[in-house]
């Protein structure tokens, strides 16, 4: 029964509302049972989705190459001929067909039904118009395929969207965890795609164009392979996809801020040093979000990824960091917050002051205080790597920067120097 319903998504002339059906039912299988998605793998389910997904998309139009004058006067051609062959086939069809005799010479037959009355014919044609799989001389000349495209550009743009939106959603659950799925999803225009309806819709769609995103940067954190394979930043669909992280990290909902700096976060290894926007305006929205937790959480998940030593640009991250005064706010998260936001941005700071050199500006944001004040109060049993972290960060601020500490304002916070 389900490889039948997955071939509904392969045949192009299957109605919207039978493959928006479908989508949604893959998706609604592999929410509660993802272990089905290598099965939906095998019958090549991808790139049906993301031809669906793809349809009718204006940018994407836009995006195609050119056609050469040689292609286009064969295209010319070619349909030309079809047209001939049709109106040939037409009027062979409207004139009686001779008999042979017997004799060898032909006749016309003289059993023909009677004509019917202008009349019934009129209702007939009407009848057969509105009969489900039977065309009306309008569409002779034109193939089935031709029909059929026609039909699906004619269909509502809500029916348009609901089919895409539940495409994405397919997608975004096929993706989950599935280094396989990531790879085959981005074999395909699935990212430009993605991008343009980051980009031109909202609600639903938009929402789970932004999910797919997600889950596939997650994966590729992970997994060097995807990560290699998905997110060449050479990529134009890849450049494209990131402008709409960042668009949307900066001014979507709060929703989608969170997935966006989710998936900025995940991609920080495959960024190169030039992309400045990154760190900006992770530290913009790390200032913003003192309301919303769950994007400070974020930001400063985000932040820890960019400066930790697993990063290759580690000490360039730092140093922008610094630049864009985020040791600040970091600071602060470690005086006030508890928690995997606190400790985050415990580690953030730890590498900050490891790599990013003798800076002004790192003395002047205090980050040695708040490090001795976790160092003294944060149970450590469970973590030794990240007591030995900021065992390093309190004794290299010391000998760097330990001359900020005279310049602190009176408050309530002693510690030994």
């Amino acid at each position: 029964m389900i490889p039948i319903a997955v071939k509904s998504l392969h045949i192009y002339g299957a109605p919207m509302k039978i493959q928006a059906a479908v989508a949604w039912a893959i998706a609604e299988m592999l929410e509660s049972d993802p272990s089905q998605q290598d099965f939906f793998l095998e019958e090549k389910v991808v790139q049906s989705l993301v031809g669906l997904l793809g349809e009718s998309l204006e940018d994407l139009e836009k995006a195609r190459p050119p056609m050469d004058m040689h292609t286009l006067m064969t295209s010319v051609a070619a349909k030309k001929a079809a047209v001939a062959a049709s109106k040939e086939d037409h009027i062979r069809s409207i004139v009686p067909k001779p008999s042979e005799s017997s004799n060898g010479h032909f006749k016309a037959d003289t059993h023909v039904k009677p004509q019917a009355s202008l009349g019934q014919g009129f209702l007939n044609s009407e009848a057969n118009r509105n009969i489900p799989g039977k065309s009306s001389d309008v569409g002779k000349g034109l193939s089935q395929r031709e029909l059929n495209r026609r039909e699906r550009e004619n269909a509502s743009p809500q029916l348009k969207e609901e089919l895409k939106a539940a495409v994405a959603r397919a997608l975004w659950k096929l993706a989950r965890g599935n280094p396989k799925a990531c790879i085959n999803i981005t074999e395909t225009k699935a990212l430009l795609c993605l991008a343009t309806l980051m980009e031109k819709t909202t609600g639903v769609l938009q929402r789970n164009s932004v999910m797919v995103v997600m889950e596939i940067a997650s994966v590729a954190e992970i997994h060097i392979e995807v990560r290699r394979k998905a997110f060449k930043m050479s990529s134009p669909a890849v450049k494209a996809v990131v402008d709409q992280l960042l668009r949307l990290m900066d001014k979507g909902d709060p929703e989608l801020q969170v997935a966006c700096v989710k998936a900025i976060g995940c991609l920080s290894r495959t960024f190169p040093v030039s992309e400045t926007r990154l760190i900006k305006l992770l530290v913009k929205k790390l200032e913003e979000s003192a309301s919303d937790d769950a994007i400070a959480e974020e930001v400063v998940a985000a932040l820890e990824k960019f400066v930790c030593k697993d990063n290759y640009l580690h000490k360039e991250h730092s140093k922008a960091v610094v630049e864009a005064s985020g040791v600040g706010p970091l600071v602060q998260i470690v005086f006030l917050e508890k928690g995997a936001v606190q400790v985050n941005a415990v580690k953030a700071l730890c590498n900050i002051a490891l790599h990013s050199g003798e800076n002004e500006e790192l003395s002047k944001a205090q980050p040695l205080p708040a490090l001795k004040n976790f160092a003294k109060t944060y149970n450590f049993s469970q973590q030794p790597s990240l007591e030995e972290l900021v065992h390093q960060a309190i004794n290299h601020l010391e000998i760097y920067h330990g001359r900020g500490d005279r310049h602190l304002p009176g408050d309530s916070y002693e510690f030994e120097l």
